[in-house]
């Protein structure tokens, strides 16, 4: 929970089976509601997975109309981005919007879900992998 009150990004890792989409989505998510954070009882949470067009599970924040909610986006099972079925150039679009969106305050936190035998993998995007250092959270059973 600290590290997203100086840092926007927050990466959930852990092994297959650890719970940390239980951490996220039960746990996280609910104290951000009740307040825990200064104003983050005001931010609407936006939960996608990635698929083989991860890009279009951002299309309802990345739309030409200016959003006036404060969002906690929460991209849970990030692993699929380096299934067989992604496309890398499609990889590469998904982890920009995320950033682009937490640049441009469409996003106010952003909490990246990933197994932890893909975390390493996030480093393969430059810009993320400098934005994670103090970021990262390690799940565990």
């Amino acid at each position: 929970m600290g590290a997203l009150v100086d840092n926007p990004l927050l990466v959930v890792s852990g092994s297959s089976g650890a719970g940390k989409s239980s951490v996220v989505r039960a746990g996280l998510l609910p104290r951000l509601a009740s307040g825990v954070l200064p104003g983050s009882d005001q931010w609407r949470p936006v939960v996608v997975t990635p698929g083989e067009h991860a890009v279009d599970a951002l299309a309802s924040l990345t739309g030409e109309t200016e959003q006036t909610d404060r969002i906690v986006l929460v991209c849970d099972q990030l692993e699929q981005l380096w299934s067989s079925q992604t496309e890398p150039a499609e990889r590469v679009a998904f982890l920009d919007n995320v950033l682009g969106l937490l640049d441009d305050g469409a996003v106010t936190r952003c909490v990246l879900v990933v197994r932890g035998d893909h975390v390493g993998r996030l480093a393969e995007h430059s810009e993320l992998a400098e934005r994670m250092v103090g970021a990262l959270v390690l799940s565990r059973q």
